[in-house]
């Protein structure tokens, strides 16, 4: 059985509850997909030897940052707390745990793990990393500037470009993505 990861860390600003039943039900798709769906959290991070590394910077560079443009300190920590809970893993299949599986099996994801793959978009994700992609991505954020020329925290997925086919259009999964944005925001609008 192929796995998928997602990664969750409880953050303030967000209802837990909330966030838990989207949990919830990105397992239960995947499942159902046919996927062994497997929660990653802050103590799969802390595994990686990158972390700290990691961390410190990110510590450096907040300050640096013009708050009223970019996320939380907070947020920002989540979001490259998930690429080491990866990297810690050992890369593979991850998603955002909103991200709802209609019909995307372990058997079509095989034949895109020879190259990385990417469904990117806001507000969801799904997307093939290696092991040695996972690495070089994480070499990249330790070694270079995380502030751009307008004071914005650069997104984890700029480190990843050189490595990840980031051609939307050519996706033969594009309409599946779109299908889990339009489910997932019809059955959480009542919630909200």
């Amino acid at each position: 059985m192929k796995t998928i990861y997602a990664y969750y860390e409880s953050i303030q600003a967000k209802d837990q509850a909330l966030e838990f039943s989207k949990a919830n039900l990105w397992k239960e798709t995947w499942t159902r997909a046919g996927w062994n769906p497997v929660m990653l959290n802050s103590s799969h991070s802390q595994i990686s030897p990158q972390r700290i590394k990691i961390t410190k910077k990110l510590l450096q560079t907040y300050p640096l940052l013009e708050k009223e443009k970019n996320e939380s300190q907070e947020m920002i920590q989540v979001r490259f707390n998930r690429l080491c809970a990866l990297h810690a893993a050992g890369g593979g299949w991850i998603s955002d745990y909103d991200v709802l599986n209609f019909d995307f099996t372990p058997a079509i994801a095989t034949a895109y793990e020879e190259n990385s793959f990417v469904i990117a978009g806001k507000p969801a994700c799904v997307m093939f990393i290696s092991r040695e992609i996972c690495n070089a991505a994480m070499t990249k954020i330790w070694n270079e500037e995380l502030i751009t020329q307008d004071g914005l925290m650069r997104y984890e997925a700029e480190f990843f470009n050189p490595f990840l086919n980031l051609d939307i259009d050519a996706l033969q999964h594009e309409s599946d993505y779109n299908l889990m944005k339009e489910k997932f925001s019809k059955k959480f609008a009542s919630s909200i």
